[in-house]
């Protein structure tokens, strides 16, 4: 932590540009001038990006096992694995013959456990000329 604390961190930079000329005052005088300007630059660190993108994966990483992101969807499809697989039209009817045998013993045992239903009843005349109610 202490190499992204350093990244981090003002950099300051110290300039000094030296120039070093003759000066001609006359045809015959000639004065040698030393010039100097000096600049400070400081830079505010922003970072190495190797250190922020590990701190970003550890966030990402975290937030995961917290679940703050919404869950991941899968669409599984087995007609469409089948098709691919070649096998579409026999899966399809393996898949309808499981359903109408599901569906078979779902009603046997319904019926058995109700056992046989009632005789209906004739209508009276009274009975057929009042509305009836659903």
């Amino acid at each position: 932590m202490a190499r992204l604390d350093r990244s981090l961190e003002a950099k300051t930079t110290d300039e000094t540009l030296a120039i070093y000329d003759e000066v001609a005052f006359s045809a015959d005088k000639i004065t040698p001038v030393n010039r100097s300007r000096a600049r400070k630059r400081i830079e505010q660190g922003v970072g190495q990006v190797v250190f922020l993108d590990a701190i970003r994966d550890v966030i990402h990483r975290r937030c995961k096992i917290l679940g703050l992101y919404s869950p991941e969807k899968y669409q599984l499809g087995w007609r469409e694995e089948a098709r691919r697989a070649g096998l579409g039209e026999v899966a399809e009817a393996q898949f309808e013959a499981m359903i109408d045998k599901f569906t078979e013993q779902i009603i046997r045992k319904k019926s058995a456990e109700d056992g046989p239903p009632p005789p209906e009843e004739e209508a009276t005349d009274e009975q057929r000329a009042l509305p009836r109610m659903v």
